[in-house]
């Protein structure tokens, strides 16, 4: 098992930040809420496992905290549009068969960045869902 280093080290602003920075400072915030991070990275692989490829992560996040945040279920399914955040992930091929790849990444979004986007107010850029 892997251990997050330095305590001292930001994630860049999240215009600027990598896939690696963003990552990294994903898996050590839930690291340090307990949570064992590797699972958290397993079951976020397992979201459209189909594709072949990781969620992309940063992607989804980015598209979340630019429509403002995900805020509730509710408001987030009439707001955010996770079928067009998926066309643009590197997770996406055509003729992709997930029918349910936007209730997935919902999902995914309310168990492992809900709380991260709560401690990083800073990444949305309009009012919330």
């Amino acid at each position: 098992r892997g251990t997050i280093a330095s305590a001292a080290w930001r994630r860049p602003a999240l215009a600027a930040c990598s896939l690696e920075d963003f990552t990294f400072d994903l898996m050590r915030f839930h690291q340090e809420r307990g949570r064992d991070w590797e699972q958290c990275w397993a079951n976020l692989d397992r979201v459209v496992g189909r594709t072949g490829a990781p969620l992309d992560c940063l992607h989804l996040y980015r598209q979340v905290c630019s429509l403002g945040g995900f805020a509730s279920r509710t408001s987030a399914k009439e707001r955010i549009k996770a079928a067009e955040i998926f066309r643009n992930m590197f997770n996406h091929y055509e003729n992709h068969t997930m029918t349910d790849c936007g209730n997935r990444m919902l999902t995914a979004y309310e168990n492992y960045f809900l709380e991260y986007e709560a401690a990083h107010e800073e990444d949305l850029t309009r009012g919330t869902c």
